[in-house]
């Protein structure tokens, strides 16, 4: 059997599956819904196995065949990414590339920068996801992902492109108003506006001493709790009490008086920015020329450095 005829199985049963019907598949191969039946009933006679349970109402995979799937959607993705290269290895980066970015980074920071190279490569196509939610390469058809974490996927190549610095903050008014906190435990004394994420709201993670490495969770409360990072931030402006930030959200807050810095000494660093990729043996152009471009716009970006801290002028 000739190599594009497996090719051409492989993709006509995942589209069948992706699409949840013979006619999906054939819509999408240009086939009728009978050559679509013939293909996968010829796929499975040539392997000896049965990879659709068919009845009159639903199609689902077996165990043979979600492991075939599971394996074809590989081949069919290198394949693709081949062809891709070989296109443009020697021409202008052209297709599609697809990227998963955290929300709020993504607006402030990638977003810039997604702009100014879609204007320096305009034959390529960005799909991006603003998400805050992990992707998986092997579930997804994603590209490119901006993670920031303190480990890095181990089934990913993954390159530290900054770092993602967080202050406790407040604004002057509220410092005035509020007694300094000194120590973690001061805290427990404060209105501090909360997180309502994945981890608990109620829990700050602080190192145990300056200088230490251990990270405890620190009680803390407040009258306010949102899931959305850039409302904390509005509600710490507006002096409703301490919160966690990132530095690229507050860097020209801080640098302006408008926010100030609280336990510096205590805020651990232990979580990096990683643009992260599958790892293929081919890398498209597109691909490839936004990772550089990225990396280069990084480390000019002051939003992933470090910025002096600034002390409240007021005397108590």
């Amino acid at each position: 059997m000739a190599e594009r005829d497996q090719i051409l199985e492989m993709s006509v049963l995942i589209a069948a599956v992706d699409g949840g019907s013979f006619t999906t598949a054939a819509r999408h191969h240009d086939l009728t819904p009978s050559g679509v039946s013939k293909i996968v009933s010829r796929l499975e006679r040539r392997l000896g196995v049965r990879l659709l349970q068919r009845s009159t109402r639903r199609m689902t995979l077996t165990d043979d065949g979600a492991r075939f799937c599971e394996r074809a959607r590989a081949i069919l993705a290198e394949v693709a990414g081949l062809e891709r290269e070989m296109a443009s290895r020697h021409g202008v980066p052209s297709g599609q590339v697809r990227l998963s970015v955290p929300l709020t980074f993504g607006e402030i920071v990638v977003m810039p920068a997604l702009i100014e190279f879609q204007r320096r490569f305009p034959q390529v196509r960005l799909d991006v996801e603003l998400s805050d939610r992990v992707v998986d390469f092997f579930e997804q058809p994603i590209d490119l992902a901006i993670r920031m974490t303190s480990e890095p996927p181990a089934a990913a190549i993954a390159r530290k492109i900054g770092d993602d610095r967080r202050v406790l903050c407040a604004s002057p008014a509220y410092l005035r108003a509020h007694p300094r906190p000194r120590t973690a435990r001061d805290l427990a004394d404060h209105d501090c506006i909360l997180f309502a994420g994945r981890r608990a709201a109620s829990e700050w993670g602080l190192l145990a001493a300056p200088g230490s490495s251990t990270i405890e969770a620190v009680q803390v409360r407040g009258r306010m709790r949102c899931n959305n990072t850039r409302s904390l931030h509005l509600a710490a402006r507006a002096g409703l009490g301490i919160a966690n930030l990132p530095l690229y959200l507050v860097r020209d807050d801080l640098q302006e008086g408008a926010l100030v810095t609280v336990l510096d000494e205590l805020v651990p660093g232990d979580r990096s920015i990683y643009l992260v990729y599958p790892a293929a043996r081919f890398m498209p152009t597109a691909v490839r020329e936004l990772v550089t471009f990225l990396v280069d716009a990084f480390a000019a970006a002051p939003q992933t450095r470090a910025v002096p801290r600034t002390r409240s002028r007021t005397r108590r």
